[in-house]
């Protein structure tokens, strides 16, 4: 009898520890990586994207600029 009450409190013991484990993966950790993954900036975008954007922002000027007959999807890289 007494060996089953502290197999009982054992199992009581691990699962507090892994609920307690889990609660503070979700409370503390999981917010602490999602601010480290947004940058300074007040619109969210990581500084990948604006790279991205401007980027594209001058191509598209670019082929404004300079037209070609060329087809861009049939590019190969």
């Amino acid at each position: 009898m007494q060996q089953e009450q502290q197999q009982s409190f054992k199992l009581w013991s691990v699962d507090l520890l892994i609920a307690a484990s889990v609660v503070f993966i979700f409370l503390y950790v999981i917010p602490f990586l999602a601010s480290r993954g947004i940058s300074g900036g007040s619109s969210g975008y990581s500084d990948e994207q604006v790279e991205a954007y401007q980027l594209a922002q001058s191509v598209q000027d670019y082929r404004k600029k300079h037209p070609s007959p060329g087809n861009y999807a049939q590019v190969a890289i």
